[in-house]
């Protein structure tokens, strides 16, 4: 059987085809432009401009320029002609003859390819998303193909309960932005109780809609055998694999399924940890469908990092500091209408740190003396200006 090899031309249409975009549109889809057509077909942006040329030439695709969603200029934007569609035509016709084995949990069963098709378009799968799950063998797992396309459940594994959270306009902004970018990776990073692990679970909950959720603890678990262990198990239930991954495995399908893996409280953790995700973090590439979400407490030791600054300079792994709330967001926690001075006064011995202020709120002395560097005296003087 094989895996099908199809020319870039033949990719191209095959996508056009799919879109299906009326050219009277105002605003067109960004996956129309070359841009997109390179992203939706995994040609090279440096062939594209070439194969559209050559089949404009033929007659099969026509072009205009428009503007593109989320985009601030007019681009060439292209369309599929009735010749190009009959060309399709052709390419489909040559395709669904072909074998492909279908991996079960019982052994390989070889179907059509035009039989698969029809089985799971219901599930939004087309042609182009079944050629490109067929390994080298001509093999094709359809769990995975489901789970990688948004058609299987997305749950959120471990993720905390939590408070109230206070308003984090721009830091939620910002973790909107990476979500949305080919940037794998995102470091929070701030002094402990400024909130990291509320921010990470609030934006799970009520931002990640898309992609299932792992998180892995880390103050709870510092061993790199029990977070394989840990996304095995979760793979596994939404049918993704069996048995326990190796990190080439975790590492596949975060490149082509929708998860998040969270972790949280990275600090000083055990050797084989650091490892592993030095490991995931180096065969990561731009752009792929999983990310991975961790905080880390300031001051974590340097022997625990597991980025290089080159990768933190080409934007493959993005950093954001946390620090404390906003005046508005201190007197909101400490529940009062604290002068402006007071508040300052609070400020210059807590950075407005969310958790010093809750215990200041409930005049937790015992709490502030345990957690903080605070003195008896600077603690009181605290529990004063609150009022």
């Amino acid at each position: 059987m094989g895996k099908p090899v199809l020319s870039s031309k033949e990719r191209t249409l095959l996508h056009l085809h799919r879109m299906k975009v009326s050219t009277e549109r105002r605003v067109f889809p960004f996956e129309i432009c070359q841009e997109g057509i390179a992203r939706a077909t995994g040609l090279l942006k440096t062939h594209v401009p070439r194969t559209v040329k050559g089949l404009e030439e033929e007659g099969f695709v026509e072009s205009k320029k428009g503007y593109v969603k989320e985009k601030e200029r007019k681009l060439k934007v292209y369309f599929i002609t009735l010749k190009g569609e009959e060309f399709v035509s052709t390419i489909e016709a040559r395709l669904f003859k072909m074998d492909v084995g279908i991996t079960t949990e019982t052994g390989l069963k070889i179907s059509k390819l035009e039989d698969i098709l029809k089985e799971e378009s219901r599930y939004g799968i087309d042609i182009l998303d079944l050629l490109d799950s067929i390994d080298d063998e001509g093999n094709v797992s359809l769990s995975n193909l489901r789970f990688a396309k948004g058609n299987m459940s997305k749950d959120k594994f471990n993720v905390p309960e939590y408070g109230e959270f206070i308003d984090r306009t721009a830091e939620m902004n910002a973790l909107r932005s990476w979500y949305e970018d080919e940037s794998p990776l995102m470091l929070v990073t701030g002094q402990k109780g400024m909130g990291k692990t509320v921010l990470a679970a609030h934006f799970c909950q009520h931002d990640v809609d898309d992609k299932s959720v792992l998180w892995f603890d880390i103050p709870r678990d510092r061993q790199a055998e029990s977070l394989l262990k840990t996304a095995s198990h979760f793979f596994e239930k939404m049918g993704l694999t069996g048995g326990i991954l190796s990190c080439k495995d975790f590492v596949e399908i975060l490149i082509c399924a929708p998860v998040i893996l969270v972790v949280d409280g990275y600090y000083e953790v055990e050797e084989e940890m650091v490892d592993l995700m030095i490991d995931i973090v180096r065969n990561l590439k731009m752009g792929v469908r999983g990310k991975i979400l961790v905080t880390s407490p300031t001051g974590t030791p340097s022997y625990s990092r597991f980025f290089t600054l080159s990768e933190l300079e080409s934007g493959k792994v993005r950093q954001m500091v946390l620090k404390g709330v906003d005046d508005e967001g201190a007197r909101h926690i400490l529940g009062t209408n604290t002068s402006s001075e007071n508040l300052r006064k609070i400020y210059l011995l807590t950075k407005h740190n969310p958790s010093w202020l809750v215990m200041i709120k409930n005049e937790d002395e015992n709490g502030l003396l345990e957690k903080t560097r605070l003195t008896k005296e600077e603690i009181r003087l605290l529990f004063f200006w609150k009022r």
